[in-house]
């Protein structure tokens, strides 16, 4: 997860920028990540969660002259704790 937050914040920075290419590149990673996550899922709960983390990604690509549904802050705060657990292992 902690890799998927780093490709979200990816995704956010290229969002704001309003950089196409940069944005696809990053989307495009992110997907892949969501994809084996959903390969490798564990339980029903956390394919749901997997699932509403590819529609916040989707909302960034599909937006990106207007707002996706998540801010930045939304998106740190959600991805923070497992970047924090990585650097404590």
């Amino acid at each position: 997860m902690a890799n998927l937050g780093s490709e979200f914040m990816r995704v956010v920075s290229a969002y704001e920028k309003k950089d196409a290419l940069l944005l696809s590149q990053s989307v495009a990673r992110a997907s892949g990540i969501i994809d084996k996550l959903l390969l490798n899922k564990k339980s029903d709960s956390e394919e749901k969660e997997v699932l509403i983390l590819r529609d916040v990604l989707k909302s960034f690509s599909d937006n990106v002259d207007n707002n996706a549904f998540a801010k930045k802050s939304d998106i740190e705060s959600y991805f923070n704790p497992f970047a924090l657990r990585m650097l404590i292992q």
